[in-house]
């Protein structure tokens, strides 16, 4: 919640002219705060998952999907501050490594329901997990198409993170050995 309150506080910086209360914030809070997102998400994975070790609902090639999140927000967001003087980029990988790690929580709320009309499949996958984050990239695709007439230099290398992680979660999920290795990272 933290993180979203800064890049709301941020944006709002920005769109008021206050371009030094914007960099003087960024500076103070936005590295830090994005690795202790970083940090608490992994560390979540992992309390959440070694908790659940052994018991019926537990399915640890899920761990696939949940690092598949949260490794996107850690290169995007951190290619974002190293890219701090250049606005363009610098915004645009923010929401886009955003993109990438909310999608946890779109699939949790739309993913029961998207399973159950679908049923079991690769597919389902996909859409249980993955289709808010597409729309959002679309969005962001057909605004700078609609408001500049071009993609930003960056927007396709990092949307092909968001997939490309997306693609390697669901076959990591499919893999046989991979239920395994992630009980041993468990603990298990």
């Amino acid at each position: 919640m933290g993180w979203l309150v800064l890049l709301t506080w941020q944006a709002a910086r920005v769109r008021l002219y206050d371009m030094a209360g914007h960099q003087r914030v960024g500076r103070l809070f936005g590295p830090a705060m994005a690795l202790a997102l970083t940090v608490t998400a992994v560390a979540t994975v992992w309390a959440a998952d070694h908790a659940r070790l052994g018991t019926a609902d537990f399915v640890p090639a899920r761990m696939s999907f949940q690092l598949g999140h949260i490794i996107p927000f850690a290169v995007l967001t951190g290619a974002a501050f190293l890219l701090v003087h250049r606005p363009g980029a610098h915004k645009r990988l923010l929401l886009l490594g955003l993109i990438a790690v909310t999608d946890a929580g779109f699939s949790r709320w739309l993913g029961v329901p998207i399973r159950d009309l679908l049923g079991p499949s690769a597919i389902t996958q996909l859409l249980v997990r993955f289709p808010v984050a597409w729309a959002m990239m679309a969005a962001m695709a057909g605004y700078d198409l609609a408001l500049r007439s071009r993609l930003h230099p960056l927007f396709l290398p990092a949307a092909g993170l968001i997939l490309g992680t997306e693609l390697l979660s669901l076959w990591l999920f499919y893999q046989p050995w991979w239920p395994g290795l992630a009980i041993r990272v468990l603990g298990g």
